[in-house]
Formats: C-alpha cells, sequence, structure tokens
C-alpha cells in the first residue's frame, strides 16, 4: 500500500456521506492500492457541472468534481424506477399499458394502450431506448399510480441513505423535485448494476421485443453512444433534458470496473471518454 500525496482526489476507503459537505475535489494524503503511472498528471477537463469516476469494486474515488451539489438529472431517474422494479416484480409478470403511457412524450418505446407485454421487455425498453412510456407503465403496474411510485422511488432513496435525492417522477422530467448528486447516483447505480439481468439489458445495442400475443413488435436501440467501445463500456444510463443538459452513467466491463457519472455536460460522451481515458493513463493497481 503506496503513502502518496494525490492531488483532486478525496479520501476513499469508500464514497464518504451523502451528507459530508464537499463541493471541490482538494488535496489530501491517502493509502490506496492504486498508484500513479504518471506523478505529474494534471486533472481531467470536463464540461459537466458534477463529474465522478471511481472504482466500482472498492469505491475508489479517482476525480470527483462537485459531488454534493444537488442538480437535476434527466433521465437518470429512471435507475431508481429500475431498481424498485427488479426487486419488487417478476421478469415474467404481464403488465396492461395504460393510455396515460401512450401521451407522455419524449422519448418512447412506442407501447399502445391497453398492449399487454412483460415487465423484462419493458425493462428493455426503459434502459435501452429510454421509454418514458416504459417508465409510466412499469410505475402504474407496481403502485397503481405514478404518485404512489414516487413515494417508493423516495422511500427508496431514504433507505439507501441518499441525503440528497429526491424525485417527482419515475422518467426524470424536469421538475424542481426531482434532483440528485453524482455521489447518490453512485450509490444507486452500484445497487442496480449488482442485478445480473440488469447487466444484460444494457449492453444491449439493439434488441426487438413483443408484446405477450407477439402482435406488436418494438425494435429497440440503445442510447449510448459509447456502448463497447475500447474502453469496454458496458452500460448503464443516460440522460438528457433542457434543464439538467447531456447526463451519462458509463460502467465498464473489466476486471477492475470502472464507473463515471456526468451531470448537466455540454458532451456527455465526450466528457465521459475524458475521464476513463484519463483514469487509465494515470492510475494503475498495485
Amino acid at each position: 500500500m503506496l503513502e502518496i500525496l494525490i492531488t483532486i482526489i478525496l479520501s476513499l476507503n469508500s464514497i464518504p456521506n451523502s451528507n459530508t459537505n464537499y463541493t471541490e475535489t482538494k488535496t489530501t494524503t491517502i493509502s490506496t492500492n492504486y498508484q500513479f503511472v504518471k506523478q505529474d498528471s494534471s486533472i481531467p477537463l470536463v464540461s459537466a457541472n458534477a463529474a465522478l469516476i471511481a472504482d466500482l469494486n472498492s469505491d475508489y474515488v479517482f476525480y470527483q468534481k462537485n459531488p454534493v451539489k444537488i442538480l437535476p438529472i434527466a433521465s437518470l431517474t429512471k435507475i431508481m424506477t429500475a431498481l424498485i422494479i427488479i426487486q419488487e416484480n417478476k421478469l415474467s409478470e404481464v403488465v396492461t399499458v395504460p393510455a396515460q403511457a401512450t401521451i407522455v412524450g419524449g422519448s418512447s418505446m412506442y407501447l399502445a394502450t391497453n398492449e399487454e407485454i412483460s415487465v423484462e421487455n419493458l425493462l428493455h425498453g426503459l434502459l435501452i431506448q429510454s421509454g418514458n412510456d416504459a417508465a409510466i407503465s412499469l410505475a402504474t403496474h407496481n403502485s397503481g399510480t405514478t404518485k404512489k411510485f414516487v413515494k417508493k422511488m423516495n422511500q427508496k432513496a431514504k433507505e439507501l441513505n441518499l441525503q440528497n435525492t429526491n424525485f417527482a417522477n419515475p422518467m426524470g422530467f424536469d421538475d424542481p423535485d426531482n434532483y440528485s448528486t453524482v455521489q447518490d447516483l453512485y450509490l444507486i447505480a452500484k445497487e442496480l448494476y449488482k442485478d445480473p439481468k440488469i447487466k444484460k439489458i444494457v449492453q444491449s445495442k439493439t434488441k426487438t421485443v413483443y408484446s405477450k400475443n407477439k402482435a406488436v413488435s418494438h425494435k429497440l436501440k440503445t442510447t449510448n453512444d459509447l456502448l463497447n467501445n475500447y474502453l469496454k463500456v458496458s452500460g448503464l444510463k443516460t440522460g438528457s433534458t433542457e434543464k439538467a443538459g447531456g447526463c451519462f452513467i458509463a460502467i465498464t466491463n473489466e476486471d477492475n470496473p470502472k464507473i463515471s457519472i456526468v451531470i448537466g455536460s455540454n458532451d456527455r460522451f465526450k466528457d465521459t471518454k475524458i475521464l476513463l481515458d484519463w483514469t487509465k493513463n494515470t492510475f494503475k493497481k498495485t
């Protein structure tokens, strides 16, 4: 374990408790099983309002910017929707699509009113194509109404000890009461990614799913432009609204998987590549 002076990195046996009031990265001395490859490496320059990159197994944070700054998170909201569904519903359950889902607007998997479709296929639509209609359908199936489902989302946030997160809808539409931080999103994403079915879903570039009677098909295409690229990105969720800007949670498929999160980015994929490339070139596991 090498004792090193690390500029730009906070102490890290684990992600700091979310009520710790860090607003900027700072210099600290820590013991770690990572060491610098390039001792003079400068910090990564990203456009995002907040960013974080960490080792998913050890919670070792390589870099973070405004880790507890509260921001709108667009469709990154859907990882909490998915977490509740995967924990509470069977994949084989059949959902009847409510009319509300078909008129919600925004990104869609193009469901039809009263269409019968499995929870599993709706999760594909939620996480691959970021379908708002899938989010509404899953929420109402789980709780009866989206309002009741949102209460579950906020209860789950409390259970995960997320101090700076609140949800107002299951899709991620801009709302003053729908917000989070990169630090809290890290904790949700890590919990969700434990599920092997979720891992498989988010690695799909394309997928065709069907209604229960096979009469209706939905051709899905990922919103993740970095999926399976040279950085070995294997998930997890994109998001974008006018107020939130570009948002992205990326997870890599490697021996020591990394998770990168950006919120409020001018170019979410460029920022993510900068973070992943910088970490790869700056650190090595000891």
